[in-house]
């Protein structure tokens, strides 16, 4: 087990909840991320959000898909108070308000990263005032008053860079650039602490926030847009509640390791910046950089190749080359613990788990082209279509949202469907210019002269 920096704060302190979302194949995700928050937050709450718990038919959370290792979490099962050690509870039963167009708009991902800012502020108006939001390949080391600390004692809106020192022009990804298209901040560690001095300005951010995802927390780089981190970007101009952390240990992850250093000793895990990243302290120096607790790791991108995970060919993360794990032995010893969580946690059986908004209620697959039709189109069809997993099953209205989802009114659509509209437009360009006459004639031509040809020998 891994094994974290013990906290200073009081252990018995539980009025912090921690939350992640995942949908249902990602459960054994969530389920370990509970197990190491209890090494480290003993007394602390937990509470998983499964976005996809709830059946379009009958509108009522399933649970019969929870593998047979993960039972007691039926046990947990709430709506209403979250006041227990661990909770489960479905996304539709907390924020209920426009949850089935979201759901029918957005990819699995989309909906998940959509739902972050919804339930943060469902949870504060039912009278939380402390939250930490974390994704379920993060790893927490330390307790969620000492992540929090930035806020705690006046409040407000925490968000973690990618990046505190830019990243070598020396040819890897990501680059720059790369980061930029992301965001400058991640999404994947938030936190949100309400104080009589801020509530409107909390309640403020992410209700702002919450209206941005309403229709574009989408994937489409070519349109500057990453799901909710490129909203971030706009949010400590918009808010004086928005902090920015500096904390080394705070959302460490592959994007920020060339500028920062773990190292365990016993069983306790430290980040120490590297000389590449400037001293901002005046008792903080290159030579002598001062260490401090890691608090949570993000192990975005990573997977296991080979059941077993023993596949040399797997690096930290799909989504970057700039660091081996042999150069970074600490970093593997992490990555080792966190992906042999997955086996104890039944993650192949997880895995194979379909996606419960992926079709209509009468079982026809949803196409892409569907969800952008109706995305572009949500706000003027959203008071007339309670549920549109139930109303397209009708042929009357698919043939409606068909319609719409033809490539030429997807026009302020994702540039996929620009690129896709193109070639049909190509295609069709060719057809014609085929069955113009004198390319019929000039084909009977060339017919006729190898015929002529042939017989000639």
């Amino acid at each position: 087990m891994m094994k974290g920096v013990p906290s200073s704060s009081d252990p018995s302190d539980s009025t912090s909840l921690a939350y992640t979302i995942v949908t249902r194949n990602h459960f054994f995700l969530a389920a370990a991320l509970a197990e190491n928050f209890r090494q480290s937050n003993p007394t602390g709450r937990f509470l998983i959000v499964v976005a996809d718990a709830d059946d379009p038919a009958t509108e009522e959370p399933v649970w019969d898909w929870l593998g047979s290792s993960h039972r007691e979490w039926l046990n947990h099962v709430s709506f209403h108070s979250f006041s227990g050690l661990e909770s489960l509870c479905s996304a539709r039963q907390i924020c209920p308000d426009d949850f089935w167009s979201l759901a029918f708009q957005y990819s699995p991902l989309e909906l998940t990263c959509c739902l972050k800012g919804r339930v943060a502020e469902a949870l504060i108006r039912r009278g939380e005032t402390q939250l930490l939001y974390l994704d379920a390949d993060t790893r927490i080391f330390d307790s969620t008053e000492n992540c929090l600390a930035p806020i705690l004692s006046a409040g407000g809106v925490l968000l973690t860079p990618h990046l505190q020192c830019a990243l070598p022009n020396d040819g890897y990804y990501p680059n720059n650039v790369d980061l930029l298209r992301s965001g400058v901040f991640n999404g994947g560690v938030l936190g949100f602490v309400e104080s009589s001095a801020n509530s409107s300005d909390v309640l403020g951010f992410l209700s702002w926030w919450n209206q941005c995802n309403l229709q574009n927390c989408i994937v489409d780089p070519h349109q500057g847009l990453f799901v909710d981190q490129r909203w971030l970007d706009q949010a400590p101009a918009y808010f004086s509640a928005v902090k920015i952390s500096r904390h080394w240990g705070l959302n460490v992850g592959y994007w920020n390791l060339h500028d920062r250093r773990l190292a365990n000793t016993d069983g306790r895990w430290t980040v120490r910046p590297t000389p590449v990243a400037q001293p901002r302290n005046t008792y903080e120096t290159p030579e002598n950089p001062v260490p401090v607790p890691l608090q949570v790791f993000h192990f975005s991108g990573a997977a296991r190749i080979a059941p077993d995970g023993s596949s040399a060919s797997h690096r930290l993360s799909r989504h970057q080359n700039r660091h081996g794990l042999k150069a970074l032995p600490e970093v593997a010893l992490l990555l080792q613990q966190y992906l042999s969580t997955w086996g104890s946690h039944d993650w192949l059986s997880y895995q194979g788990i379909p996606y419960a908004y992926g079709q209509l209620t009468t079982g026809t697959e949803i196409l892409p082209g569907w969800r952008e039709a109706y995305r572009l189109n949500s706000c003027q069809v959203r008071e007339s279509v309670e549920n549109p997993f139930r109303e397209f099953s009708d042929s009357a209205a698919l043939a409606c949202l068909e319609i719409a989802a033809s490539a030429q009114y997807l026009k302020s659509g994702r540039f996929q469907f620009h690129l896709d509209g193109l070639h049909a437009r190509i295609e069709n360009l060719k057809y014609r210019l085929d069955q113009l006459p004198w390319r019929r004639l000039l084909r009977a031509t060339q017919q006729f002269q190898r015929r002529w040809f042939k017989k000639a020998g």
